[in-house]
């Protein structure tokens, strides 16, 4: 077993191209070229409008999901179209966007974020926080119970390279 048998891989793919069939092939493919675990990819997906045919969109999910990706509802929060999507996507983490990190000391965003947690939770779907990047900061959001934790306070930002040197 090597190091980075653990390693979880999160990446953007453009929602227009994660639903096109033919990228569909051709993503399990490489996948299975570099020998990969799907269980391993979470892919983000924002969009800043609502896609009119959800119920084909899901469809698509499915068969990634079938694979054993996961997917994440990326920006939540933001100005986009976040909330449909949360109503109406089968996704399995959500990401909320950067501004409620940035404005913990707001009543308005630690309401939204409390509230969206809160969502969350009764909707089996798991919450991720980006840009925690102090132990004040850090400390709010696991009282609040928020899954997983981005930000420099829990690992400097690195880049591919010396990350796979650190699991050799």
């Amino acid at each position: 077993c090597k190091k980075t048998d653990n390693i979880t891989y999160a990446f953007n793919i453009s929602p227009t191209v994660l639903r096109n069939k033919r990228f569909v092939q051709r993503f399990k493919q490489m996948v299975k070229k570099e020998k990969m675990d799907f269980s391993r990819l979470i892919v983000l997906l924002s969009e800043k409008q609502v896609y009119p045919n959800m119920q084909r969109y899901n469809d698509l999910l499915q068969e990634y999901r079938e694979l054993g990706v996961r997917f994440c509802l990326d920006n939540v929060g933001s100005i986009n179209a976040s909330i449909e999507y949360l109503k109406r996507l089968e996704v399995d983490i959500i990401r909320f966007d950067k501004s409620f990190s940035k404005h913990m000391d707001t009543l308005s965003y630690v309401s939204f974020l409390r509230a969206y947690v809160g969502i969350t939770k009764e909707m089996k779907i798991k919450s991720w926080i980006k840009m925690v990047d102090s132990e004040e900061l850090k400390e709010r959001v696991e009282e609040m119970e928020i899954d997983y934790i981005q930000g420099n306070i829990i690992s400097k930002i690195i880049n591919f390279d010396k990350l796979e040197e650190h699991f050799q």
